[in-house]
C-alpha cells in the first residue's frame, strides 16, 4: 500500500511537471499581436517638439504638443493641445487646437476642437474651425466643416475650405458669405 502511494505521488508530480512545461512552451508560442491590446500606448511623452523636413532639407513643419500618446498598433499618434507651424519661403501658418491625430508616418495631421489658424505673409488672416486637416505630401490644408476667416478688410464664413500651400489658392465652399469693412476716411 505504501508503495502504491509513492508511485501515485511520483506520477502526480511528473504529470504536474509535464503540464507546467507544456504551458511554458505554449506561452512562448502565442503570437505577439494576441498578447497586446490596441488601446495600450507605446509611448506617452509631455512637452514634445517634432520637426519634419523636405527631401531638399528645408523645414516643412514644426509640431509641438503638451502631451503625445503613440498608439503603435493603431498606427497613429494622439496629441493634446498641439501647435503646428507650417513653413514655406513665402507663407507661414500657425495652427493651434485642443487635440490632434497624426497618421501616415506624419504625412496626415488632423487637428480638432477650437482650431485657430493664423496666416502671416501676403495678406494676414485668421481662420477658425472645429476640424482642420493637413496633408504634407500634397501640401494641402482642408476644413471639412464650417469656417470663419477674419482679414484686415472684414470677415468671411463658409461651409468648408480647401487651401493649396504651393499655389496659395484658397477655395471656399457651401454658403460662402463675406462682410467687408469700409476704411474710415
Amino acid at each position: 500500500m505504501r508503495r502504491q502511494g509513492l508511485l501515485s505521488a511520483t506520477g502526480l508530480i511528473l504529470l504536474s511537471l509535464i503540464v507546467l512545461m507544456t504551458l511554458h512552451e505554449w506561452e512562448d508560442r502565442v503570437p505577439d499581436f494576441l498578447t497586446q491590446r490596441e488601446d495600450t500606448p507605446l509611448i506617452i511623452a509631455e512637452a514634445v517638439t517634432a520637426r519634419s523636413f523636405t527631401i531638399e532639407g528645408q523645414l516643412e513643419y514644426d509640431l509641438q504638443a503638451e502631451k503625445l500618446t503613440e498608439m503603435d498598433l493603431l498606427g497613429e499618434t494622439l496629441l493634446e493641445h498641439p501647435r503646428l507651424a507650417l513653413h514655406d519661403t513665402q507663407r507661414i501658418w500657425e495652427v493651434e487646437s485642443q487635440a490632434g491625430r497624426v497618421t501616415d508616418k506624419g504625412r496626415h495631421i488632423r487637428l480638432t476642437g477650437a482650431v485657430a489658424a493664423r496666416h502671416f505673409g501676403g495678406q494676414p488672416m485668421t481662420l477658425h474651425t472645429e476640424e482642420l486637416v493637413y496633408r504634407s505630401s500634397q501640401e494641402q490644408i482642408s476644413a471639412p466643416g464650417a469656417v470663419r476667416i477674419t482679414h484686415p478688410s472684414g470677415s468671411t464664413r463658409a461651409g468648408a475650405m480647401e487651401a493649396n500651400l504651393v499655389t496659395g489658392e484658397l477655395q471656399l465652399k457651401n454658403r460662402v458669405e463675406s462682410h467687408y469693412d469700409m476704411p474710415a476716411s
